[in-house]
């Protein structure tokens, strides 16, 4: 059975509040002025945190979404040369991706590197068998990693991290598996061989999100010797 392939090297942890996750606190939005004013300034709020309307301004809530968005791009910086900005992904999907990558150990790099491949970075996609949202979560994934709602980027990307956590684990640490299995479903034959499903779909997938991870970090990824035979497509 071929070797696990690990990407993940996790980092000195960087001190991350959990208040920040509080459904208080992730769901702080501004009156339009506001909204606008943050537009223009550039301010590092994410863009979520100022889509819909309060009633009254919240400075309190204007500082820990600053804070979320800071400490996001902090992990960013801090995690095996990200270059943020190589995919033109928006800035504060980047600031989500590594926040919760930093909570679940997930190599925030192939994360990016599937989003990118999955919607690329439109948080309103859907494909034609009904996946949804920045990851693509199907109905059914969305439902069962608690996604209320897969088109809020936040719900969404912790959503999908929490899935590729669960892969990781699954396939022992195997990050070629993980993205295979992200894309034909965790249950097919080839993975209890440590192969890739034969599959045209997840074969190019494969080959996609690993070029756009060798664009964020430099590193390539032998996947090529890891292709099943056609008889274990299924």
């Amino acid at each position: 059975m071929p070797k696990p392939v690990s990407l993940y090297r996790p980092q000195a942890s960087l001190s991350l509040s959990a208040k920040f996750l509080s459904p208080k606190a992730s769901h702080f939005y501004f009156p339009k002025q506001t909204a606008v004013a943050v537009k223009k300034s550039n301010s590092s709020i994410p863009e979520p945190l100022i889509q819909k309307v309060l009633s009254d301004e919240n400075p309190t809530a204007i500082a820990r979404a600053n804070s979320l968005s800071r400490m996001g791009n902090q992990f960013l910086s801090a995690v095996r040369r990200v270059k943020t900005g190589v995919l033109k992904i928006p800035s504060y999907i980047e600031s989500l991706v590594g926040y919760y990558s930093q909570k679940y150990s997930v190599d925030p790099n192939l994360a990016l590197a599937m989003i990118k491949q999955e919607s690329g970075g439109n948080r309103y996609a859907v494909s034609k068998v009904g996946a949804m949202g920045l990851g693509q979560l199907m109905p059914q994934t969305a439902r069962r990693f608690g996604v209320a709602n897969p088109f809020d980027p936040r719900q969404n990307i912790e959503g999908m991290i929490r899935y590729l956590k669960f892969l990781r684990q699954k396939f022992h640490n195997d990050e070629v598996l993980m993205v295979a299995a992200y894309n034909s479903g965790e249950g097919r034959k080839a993975f209890r061989y440590g192969l890739i499903p034969r599959f045209h779909e997840t074969v190019d997938y494969v080959k996609k999100v690993f070029g756009n991870y060798f664009r964020l970090t430099g590193e390539k990824v032998d996947y090529k010797n890891r292709i099943a035979p056609r008889h274990l497509e299924a």
